[in-house]
């Protein structure tokens, strides 16, 4: 009977020592997760943002990307940079995240998130 005890007290103990390494594997993924999600908000918010760009022109154009990317994305701020070489649009959206979980957040330094997207500028009609 002391050898079936045993084993019990073994497996608990080897489970004590397994738990933490798991509680910090899903958190890795977990932030991974978050962390892909963050990005993937900032690349459709240059999308968007580029989109809206190339229907319009001059200040139009600048103020038309940073509307779009705001609407897309929640995070805030974002920073939206317009530059046009030739009849191509490129927007480069830029955004400061930190981590949502209270201790991975905590050991972690803030991630900056860019993402940039070019498009050829439309020609747009003016005539009825």
């Amino acid at each position: 009977m002391e050898c079936r005890n045993a084993r019990r007290g073994q497996s608990t103990v080897e489970f004590a020592l397994l738990l933490p390494l798991l509680v910090m594997c899903v958190g890795l993924l977990l932030t991974v997760v978050a962390v892909t999600q963050a990005q993937l908000m900032v690349v459709n918010a240059s999308r968007n943002a580029v989109r809206a760009a190339v229907v319009h022109s001059g200040d139009q154009a600048h103020q038309a990307a940073q509307s779009a990317a705001a609407d897309t994305s929640s995070l805030r701020p974002l920073q939206v940079t317009l530059t046009t070489q030739g009849n191509f649009v490129t927007v480069a959206v830029s955004a400061r995240w930190s981590l949502p979980f209270p201790l991975v957040g905590a050991l972690l330094p803030d991630v900056t998130l860019h993402a940039s997207t070019t498009m050829f500028q439309e020609e747009t009609d003016a005539s009825p």
